[in-house]
């Protein structure tokens, strides 16, 4: 009889998809000092059709071994809206 075995599921923020490294949450990813804000990348294609152009934030992890760029949706920080 085979045994099944149950892999856990840890949710996390984000991970690196260069290094690997992992975020558990949104506040633990926008306070590491590793984590440059480079810019934001609108969709064109919503925008062209009168709608929120709902986006991407591009981030930088800066790290000596990573350099990676990580694209996040902006709907991800709308709870931080004031």
């Amino acid at each position: 009889m085979l045994k099944h075995h149950a892999r856990k599921h840890i949710k996390t923020f984000k991970n690196c998809s260069l290094c690997g490294k992992m975020w558990k949450t949104k506040d633990a990813f926008l306070t590491d000092d590793s984590i440059r804000l480079e810019g934001y990348q609108y969709n064109r294609l919503k925008v062209l059709a009168g709608l929120p152009p709902c986006g991407l934030l591009i981030f930088t992890h800066l790290t000596k071994n990573c350099g990676t760029s990580l694209a996040i949706r902006v709907g991800e920080f709308m709870d931080l809206q004031s």
